[in-house]
């Protein structure tokens, strides 16, 4: 009697040192792997930022050069306003 609750304990033991291990190797790969997204998410930011950086330059240029107009409407960096139409809001109200 005495051996068979040696040998259960001796089991949980194990039991617990084994989920353990397992529970510490799961937490640490997600953490791995949050890590890599915070990265790729500070990439992406940085490319974004230099994206909306060029756009804005590409605008101030088409109020010099409106050749590159066309291609401003393609991307809808600017609004297609048509024939008569201003940036400027009308006296109406909605």
């Amino acid at each position: 009697m005495r051996d068979t609750v040696g040998l259960l304990l001796v089991g949980a033991l194990c039991l617990s040192a084994i989920l353990t291990f397992w529970y510490a190797w799961d937490h640490y790969s997600s953490v791995r792997e949050l890590q890599k997204i915070y990265a790729r998410q500070a990439a992406m930011g940085n490319m974004r930022a230099a994206a909306n950086s060029l756009a804005n330059e590409a605008i101030e240029y088409s109020r010099t050069n409106p050749a590159i107009d066309a291609i401003l409407f393609k991307f809808d960096l600017k609004p297609h306003l048509g024939p008569g139409a201003t940036n400027q809001p009308s006296g109406k109200a909605p």
